[in-house]
């Protein structure tokens, strides 16, 4: 991404927003950092723009996200509008992760426009930019942002850097690039406080986020020969700390903390007790998670990923292993061995 060069797609969309005066901006569905700060961010530039925009919810805004969204701003439903002028989707890599509301469906509209960084997106949209390079769309539209000359008030530098700063896993992740420091660096510049959103994204965990996390750790385990690492949070562990899903929001980055561990494996059981949204994260680019998730029709980053699978405890995990020792293993070796040893306590 080189905002010194205006990409002929970032100039059609610069183009698109110029013409058209009633937008709609959709993210995926149990947003993070990046979707929700995406979201914001351009609906505040459309509407100091002058231009008509409703933000649809994409679900409960996980709680480190909130203090970025003022009241109203997002609505849970959509007004009658027949026809939009345009649609934005962001950070949305297929239609199965939009909103539930839309039942998978992209309203109808005049022009899609499709804002991505997932190498797998299959949005069809009128334009498409997808930009696998890209830490986060933050960056992209901090890009677009900078390039169409608009001006980044702190309102929307706060959850641009939000984004960012959220995708890199606080600028440590190989998705880290000089690209993306620079854009947080002019973030900054432009009204973003590092300290005060790193301090309410970071510090500011309920007492039931660290019970279910006592259970979780209860769970680490190491697999794959000592390569890969899990942690359960299961329907037990909800009702028992008085969490949620939502609580486990970086859960995955612990047994991916260990030493030796290329791959880390968050399982999360939903309350009917049969299914389980699987998080995977790799040290490594060359480790590619997002091939492992794309077995059981999920996907996201070669480094990050995520799918749902529906089973038994045993059935899910066992799946999920094998395939990520068959990733692990190097190309014509014997797959390493998939069964879990767990941690023997000191």
């Amino acid at each position: 991404m080189d905002k010194k060069r205006i990409d002929p797609i970032t100039q059609k969309i610069i183009e698109a927003i110029g013409r058209h005066e009633e937008f709609l901006v959709l993210t995926h569905l149990n947003p993070d950092g990046d979707a929700v700060g995406s979201l914001l961010a351009l609906g505040r530039v459309l509407a100091a723009l002058g231009k008509s925009r409703h933000l649809l919810s994409p679900g409960e805004i996980p709680p480190e996200c909130r203090f970025l969204v003022a009241a109203g701003e997002v609505s849970p439903s959509l007004p009658s509008v027949g026809m939009w002028d345009a649609v934005f989707v962001l950070d949305t890599p297929c239609s199965s992760r939009l909103p539930l509301s839309l039942s998978g469906q992209i309203p109808p509209c005049k022009e899609l426009i499709n804002i991505d960084h997932h190498a797998g997106n299959t949005i069809e949209g009128t334009l498409n930019w997808v930009d696998a390079k890209a830490s986060s769309v933050g960056q992209m539209l901090y890009l677009l942002f900078e390039q169409a000359g608009y001006v980044v008030s702190p309102d929307v530098a706060t959850p641009l850097y939000t984004a960012i700063l959220t995708d890199t896993g606080s600028f440590r992740f190989p998705n880290t690039t000089s690209s993306a420091l620079t854009a947080a660096a002019e973030l900054v510049k432009g009204g973003a406080d590092p300290a005060a959103i790193a301090g309410r994204v970071y510090a500011s965990n309920s007492l039931r986020k660290y019970r279910l996390l006592a259970e979780a750790l209860a769970s680490l385990q190491m697999c794959c020969s000592g390569r890969g690492a899990l942690m359960w949070v299961t329907g037990e562990m909800l009702r028992k700390s008085g969490a949620s899903l939502l609580d486990t929001d970086g859960f995955e980055n612990f047994p991916r903390k260990i030493e030796g561990v290329e791959v880390a494996i968050l399982f999360k059981q939903k309350d009917d007790g049969h299914t389980v949204k699987v998080s995977l994260r790799s040290r490594t680019p060359l480790v590619d998670v997002s091939r492992v998730a794309g077995q059981f029709g999920g996907g996201g980053h070669r480094t990050a990923a995520g799918c749902i699978i529906t089973g038994s405890k045993q059935f899910v995990q066992e799946k999920v292993l094998k395939a990520v020792a068959e990733e692990l293993a190097p190309a014509g070796t014997a797959r390493n061995s998939a069964t879990a040893q767990t941690i023997p306590e000191r």
